[in-house]
């Protein structure tokens, strides 16, 4: 799971963000084929607005005119670990509080009994690899 980051474009992210470079999944999952529909319905409300389309009705080349803090938000409100963990979060209720949770250990707060079982439960990959530089793996 990321760590609590300061992003430039967004302020300081108040919750760690779940790495969606750890995700596996069949053909047909249920949170996939969110995260698809997620990905494309923000997309499409980016393109409605008109603001950045091109005449074919994709996001055009008027975006890399932008100032590179506007550009990231706009890119990453479209994917990545923020949209990955929005959609976890409304698949899982127990999610959202452990996120709070982690993000409190960094504040010297003890995470509460039985923590780190459950975050390995949810997150079976967290025991194996970690987000490392430019969102590569490494090894625990």
């Amino acid at each position: 799971m990321h760590e609590p980051v300061f992003v430039p474009w967004e302020g300081f992210v108040s919750a760690p963000q779940i790495p969606n470079s750890s995700f596996a999944a069949h053909s047909g999952n249920v949170i996939l084929n969110d995260i698809m529909q997620e990905m494309s319905s923000r997309y499409k409300k980016i393109v409605d607005s008109g603001k950045y389309s091109d005449d074919n009705g994709y996001i055009g080349a008027s975006t890399l005119k932008l100032e590179k803090n506007e550009r990231a938000k706009i890119l990453t409100s479209l994917v990545g670990p923020g949209v990955f963990t929005d959609v976890i979060m409304r698949h899982d209720s127990e999610v959202e509080p452990m996120l709070g949770q982690k993000r409190d250990t960094r504040f010297g707060v003890a995470p509460p009994q039985g923590f780190n079982e459950k975050m390995e439960m949810k997150m079976p990959l967290g025991r194996y690899i970690k987000p490392g530089s430019l969102g590569s793996w490494r090894a625990n």
